[in-house]
């Protein structure tokens, strides 16, 4: 049976609009200082970073972790899913919730993201954390479909993606918050299918952006997405860069380590208000 998980800091869920027909869905820890905004990847949802708050030492500090635009429960126009527009729809997430500086904690799509945020309004940016974002990431997974329907809840848990290191309560807790039921008894996985996106990562150009706040970057020691390579080469880039290996993860860190993770960047955050 498919069990939702116990945490000892739970998240205020709500919804915020951003634009005409347009609201996000969020998940917000309360805390102070900066919040750390937490940006998940494509075809994936906010419920990733579920367990990484739970394990991080910082009581205190505020998380935020939108739905982007066509995924999990935020509205899912038909278009308008270039990474360009997934940032504009965060800092109007941001202004509508009145924070004016933040953390940028990004995996995958989300590490993108946080690069050219924090390159376009360095006074906003307090520091940025790329997860395992496989900048140079193989054409040919960059374009990879989903399957986006399967017979049942079970039937999907047991396809989730990348998902060998994760624990029982990690596929619980994702699979039920990743497939919404349709009527006819199957399950539907929770994203809206775009090609924008990738194409977006493809065209995506390092070279144009000006990042100087503090960066941690974090690979997964066995991710198959990001080569040591690529994140040395990424350092070059950041002149404030420290890099971090979580031992035992693949590419999907947030649930194969959430533990690891947290403590990774726990004291990076804690000196980068």
């Amino acid at each position: 049976m498919i069990a939702a998980p116990v945490f000892r800091r739970l998240a205020v869920e709500s919804r915020c609009s951003i634009a005409d027909q347009l609201s996000l869905h969020f998940l917000d820890w309360p805390g102070t200082g900066p919040p750390v905004l937490l940006l998940h990847g494509n075809k994936s949802n906010a419920r990733v970073w579920d367990f990484v708050v739970d394990a991080s030492t910082l009581a205190n500090r505020r998380f935020l972790a939108p739905d982007l635009r066509g995924h999990g429960l935020s509205d899912a126009p038909p278009s308008g899913y270039r990474i360009e527009t997934l940032i504009d729809d965060v800092w109007a997430f941001l202004a509508a919730l009145s924070v004016d500086r933040v953390i940028v904690v990004g995996t995958a799509t989300g590490g993108y993201m946080a690069l050219t945020m924090a390159s376009a309004r360095p006074e906003a940016v307090a520091a940025i954390a790329i997860v395992d974002s496989g900048i140079w990431i193989d054409p040919a997974i960059n374009f990879a479909p989903r399957k986006r329907v399967y017979a049942d809840l079970a039937a999907g848990r047991a396809a989730l993606d990348r998902s060998d290191g994760w624990g029982d309560a990690q596929k619980d807790h994702y699979a039920l918050h990743s497939f919404r039921a349709l009527d006819d008894g199957r399950v539907e996985y929770r994203h809206f299918e775009q090609t924008e996106t990738a194409e977006s990562r493809a065209d995506f150009d390092i070279e144009r952006l000006n990042v100087t706040c503090p960066a941690l970057l974090v690979r997964g020691e066995h991710s198959d997405i990001t080569s040591t390579d690529a994140l040395s080469r990424l350092a070059g880039y950041l002149p404030q860069a420290q890099i971090v290996t979580v031992a035992a993860s693949g590419h999907h860190i947030p649930l194969d380590r959430p533990a690891g993770l947290a403590a990774a960047f726990d004291d990076f955050i804690g000196t980068s208000s």
